[in-house]
């Protein structure tokens, strides 16, 4: 694939830096590829549209994973007022950014995820002051992403954890307690292909299921051994 992807570079008479910037990726990212590393399917359909030529000819033995695996949808965020609402619904926040070049941007991203846990981990009502103080936070913290080239994509969804004692995972696993929450899934990205789906099965912990939300793709197999992740109540001896 490497050879293929300098081959096609060579012949549009592209820099790594040109097809870095009309790929949409990092330069860091090109040079990988290069060098014989594994791109994941967003990066290679970039690759390829920027290359004009289909992905698959670049190289066919790149499993497409990504789409069969379960995901969360989510919708671009633009306002304060709705990625207020979403943060508040729940204190947990399912977070997630694209690969970056520089540390400039990794610092402008983890000012807003310090930002959005703050927001969902605030207890209680806010009273109206206090909501629009939030909101133009919040539209603040969109907009200084967006003047970095960055946008956010957003969504719910619904989880079932389990209080299991399982002796360290040498014993019997003892479930002790169970509750239901509402998690938001965030993604910072550049194109939005970054910001349209959350693979939240990832991060899951191992007594966590996914209950509502999830958008289960058309592939039975695939959809099988994602679907495995996460707890098997179940399975399991209360």
């Amino acid at each position: 694939m490497s050879d293929k992807i300098k081959a096609l570079r060579a012949k549009h008479a592209m820099t790594q830096e040109d097809l870095a910037a009309v790929a949409g990726i990092g330069v860091a990212t090109v040079q990988r590829v290069e060098r014989g590393d594994r791109p994941g399917p967003n990066t290679l359909a970039s690759l390829a549209a920027a290359l004009g030529v289909p992905a698959a000819d670049l190289g066919d033995d790149v499993p497409d994973t990504e789409t069969f695996e379960p995901y969360v949808a989510l919708d671009q965020i633009t306002g304060g007022r709705q990625l207020v609402a979403l943060l508040r619904a729940g204190p947990n926040i399912d977070f997630g950014f694209c690969e970056l070049d520089n540390l400039d941007d990794a610092r402008a991203i983890e000012l807003f995820q310090n930002f959005c846990s703050e927001v969902a981990a605030q207890a209680g009502s806010l009273s109206p002051v206090a909501q629009v103080a939030r909101e133009i936070e919040a539209k603040d913290s969109l907009k200084k992403l967006a003047d970095r080239g960055f946008m956010v994509g957003a969504g719910g969804f619904d989880v079932k954890a389990y209080e299991v004692d399982d002796d360290g995972g040498a014993g019997l696993a003892v479930i002790f307690g169970q509750w239901d929450e509402t998690r938001t899934a965030l993604r910072v990205g550049r194109r939005a292909d970054e910001i349209a789906r959350a693979h939240v099965l990832r991060t899951l912990g191992l007594y966590e299921n996914v209950t509502g939300g999830l958008v289960q793709p058309p592939s039975p197999a695939v959809a099988d051994q994602w679907g495995s992740f996460g707890a098997q109540p179940s399975q399991q001896e209360a």
